[in-house]
């Protein structure tokens, strides 16, 4: 258990997110997680210009569980999304 702990803090995943920083993200963390705090959700989110924070009152590490409506909701909006940005590029494209 400490080798993961260690393993996770030495992780270096913030130049990861530049391959992520032309799409639309949905950041999402409970106000209980422990291991991705809402404080690392916004720092995740900081490296992506269009992105978003959601933070779920109560909730812990398990967000597809403890909140699946609410989660769900949000990537059906983030699919709405990249699909009207695909038409609208298609449509452009001629």
């Amino acid at each position: 258990m400490a080798a993961l702990g260690r393993s996770i803090l030495d992780h270096r995943r913030y130049p990861a997110l530049r391959a992520y920083r032309h799409l639309n993200v949905v950041v999402m963390a409970g106000s209980r997680d422990w291991l991705t705090s809402p404080i690392h959700a916004q720092r995740i989110a900081d490296q992506l210009p269009d992105s978003e924070v959601v933070v779920f009152d109560g909730a812990g590490h398990f967000l597809p569980y403890e909140r699946r409506e609410a989660v769900s909701a949000h990537l059906l909006n983030l699919i709405a999304e990249a699909r009207r940005s695909a038409r609208s590029l298609a449509g452009a494209a001629g």
